[in-house]
């Protein structure tokens, strides 16, 4: 199953999808539009911007009930951003919801984002060729991989913190165990089918969804438990798995360390690294504002509370905690995980038209002489030649193009 699909006869032909999507995934035939596996990046912004709510994400909910109904023990992840998700609810409340839905346990991604950092730590260390790319997004490396393959070898070679934490529950609870992971992520559903470490893969939403169901299916009263439980202190992470030491040795300033968030500084700074122009060492890249402002956050707050909710969340369960403990405490009792992963670049080949062929598809669309390209973008691309570009790649056609069908319209009447 897609993971972004379009519900039929939705699509109010808008192209505000087509607008937003950096690779240009979606194809318009017919009134009807597409998207296309093969382009995607799962950033999700055509999802979050689709006013109409026509773009929908194929789900594990039905999934994950099936399984929690044929008593499979189920251990739920939670990403470090549920808090703000579910604001204004408590730790113990949704902890609660969690048990009471059936599930055997329910870990965080503390220990996955602390194994994570110590690796890029080991690997920043040793490595001699720069610039080194934060690979902790899926969508970033989904990108990197499919439209500037070769930069895939300079994407650090870590597992994200979701696959690193799933891989220590299954050795924890046993590798028969279902793990579920709760996101605001879309690309990490992409992410889960490409290895076995995690069932499936719910936004936020589902999850949210998921309590609800379940909390009516089941019976009986069960007490919010608010006591005192150890918690795990960072001492090597910041939430999303990035290494804390490598933040707090280079400020913003430094050109040691560039900071790179959202689709168009992305475009433009893999067009600077093939040209050499880049002498950062470590480049922090997200195709977002992090998982915090995701696409799947589904909530009503804005950025700086939800930010505010989850970093006092954190400090907050370190003080009620009955025991703080480090990773290097825990570590000599845990097993061993494997964090390395290896990248390699997936090109998407996608045709060009030459110049006759360019001129004859402008040329269809009346567009004879440069200025009759008017570039305005009501199509969902930039310039009018990024629309014949589409149309000679089969995912776009002229009726797209309003000042063309005003034309048409006026020849009618």
């Amino acid at each position: 199953m897609s993971i972004l699909t379009v519900k039929d006869g939705h699509c109010a032909e808008c192209y505000s999808c087509i607008r937003v999507c950096p690779v240009k995934a979606i194809k318009m035939a017919a009134g009807r539009i597409e998207i296309l596996d093969e382009r995607c990046v799962y950033c999700g912004r055509c999802f979050v911007t689709c006013t109409k709510g026509s773009i929908s994400l194929g789900g594990d909910l039905d999934k994950v009930l099936g399984l929690l109904s044929s008593g499979r023990k189920a251990i739920a992840i939670l990403a470090p951003e549920y808090l703000a998700s579910f604001y204004p609810m408590n730790t113990a409340q949704v902890l609660f919801l969690i048990e009471r839905a059936g599930f055997y346990g329910c870990e965080d991604t503390i220990l996955g984002e602390e194994m994570v950092a110590r690796h890029y730590l080991r690997y920043f260390a040793g490595q001699t060729e720069t610039p080194v790319i934060r690979s902790t997004c899926p969508a970033a490396t989904s990108w990197i991989e499919k439209y500037y393959p070769a930069l895939a070898g300079k994407l650090a070679p870590v597992v994200t913190p979701m696959v690193a934490q799933a891989r220590l529950v299954k050795k924890l609870y046993g590798d028969d165990c279902a793990v579920v992971y709760a996101t605001p992520c879309i690309a990490a559903k992409h992410e889960a089918k490409l290895g076995d470490e995690v069932d499936a893969v719910l936004t936020f939403d589902d999850f949210k969804q998921l309590l609800r169901i379940r909390f009516l299916q089941t019976q009986g009263d069960l007490v919010v438990n608010d006591d005192p439980k150890p918690a795990v202190r960072r001492r090597y992470s910041v939430p999303g798995g990035f290494p804390r030491p490598t933040i707090a040795q280079h400020s913003m300033l430094d050109p040691a360390l560039m900071v790179v968030r959202g689709v168009s500084d992305i475009e433009a700074l893999a067009a600077a690294i093939e040209r050499g122009e880049v002498g950062a060492k470590f480049i922090d890249i997200l195709t977002c504002n992090g998982c915090i402002d995701g696409p799947a956050i589904d909530t009503d707050i804005g950025i700086h509370l939800r930010k505010q909710v989850a970093e006092r969340a954190y400090r907050e369960g370190l003080v009620k905690a009955s025991r703080q403990l480090t990773f290097d405490q825990l570590e000599p009792y845990l097993p061993k995980i494997e964090t390395y992963k290896s990248f390699t670049g997936k090109q998407v080949e996608l045709p060009l038209p030459d110049d006759k062929a360019l001129a004859r598809i402008l040329a269809e669309g009346e567009k004879h002489m440069p200025n009759d390209e008017l570039d305005c973008g009501a199509c969902g691309y930039n310039t009018c030649r990024e629309e014949a570009v589409a149309i000679y790649q089969g995912i776009a056609d002229w009726s797209m193009c309003f000042p063309f069908q005003r034309k048409v319209y006026m020849r009618i009447i």
